[in-house]
């Protein structure tokens, strides 16, 4: 499992028994959106940094590909 803290941002990348590997974000202790799953560990790793880097950028909405829809962060 990979736990980042960015700012008010945590991102969370792990395997999950239902969906394989994935990476979650949440903002200020609101709900976590699923941002990227994949089929490796290894993409896992560098998906987890990509999105790490991304809310650097201080994101107020991203996409679910849990929901197939824009949320809030």
């Amino acid at each position: 499992m990979l736990h980042t803290t960015v700012d008010t941002y945590i991102v969370d990348s792990c395997y999950t028994f239902d969906e394989g590997y994935e990476t979650a974000i949440m903002n200020n202790g609101n709900a976590w959106v699923i941002v990227e799953r994949y089929p490796t560990y290894e993409e896992m790793e560098i998906g987890h940094a990509k999105w790490c880097k991304f809310c650097e950028t201080e994101p107020t909405e991203v996409f679910s590909v849990q929901t197939d829809e824009m949320e809030e962060l």
